[in-house]
């Protein structure tokens, strides 16, 4: 399964470097808000209530989910102070209006981030691409000892 994301390390940009300390806080007031929304429900985060990426047309936001069981104790409180995402039969998916607009931030982060590290992202393809050849000559050198150990293990345990 592929990666949701690709991401170069920080240090080689002080743009990037930035970009990911904000996103860094920004995580941090997201499971704050999920710690106070959770004490808002009566319920333990990452036992019944637990943060989760919401996905939708191709994007990916912070929610909540709440397990079926603890949900109908407090669907009344959900349905009144919270928007509710998505019901499925492992939880419900629900956020708030901080967690929105944290979410919202913490996607604009992931976008700058994303487009500072395109033109790295470019170079680590363009050094790479030069080893293509190199790595194909590899494997064809490879093959062929295959071929050649198994020969030899052939004719020394032939009868």
């Amino acid at each position: 399964r592929a990666p949701e994301e690709f991401l170069i390390c920080p240090n080689y940009s002080d743009d990037l470097e930035a970009t990911h300390l904000e996103k860094e806080e920004t995580e941090a007031e997201v499971y704050r808000e999920a710690e106070r929304i959770a004490d808002d429900l009566g319920k333990v985060l990452d036992k019944s209530v637990k943060l989760e990426w919401h996905k939708y047309s191709n994007q990916r936001e912070r929610c909540m989910r709440i397990t079926a069981k603890e949900e109908k104790l407090v669907r009344k409180q959900l349905q009144r102070d919270y928007t509710i995402l998505e019901t499925r039969k492992d939880g419900t998916k629900f956020t708030s209006k901080g967690m929105k607009t944290l979410a919202k931030r913490l996607s604009k982060l992931t976008d700058k981030y994303d487009e500072c590290q395109k033109d790295l992202v470019a170079q680590v393809v363009g050094v790479a691409s030069t080893f293509a050849p190199v790595w194909q000559r590899v494997s064809g050198l490879v093959a062929e000892l295959d071929c050649l150990c198994g020969f030899a293990d052939l004719a020394c345990s032939a009868p």
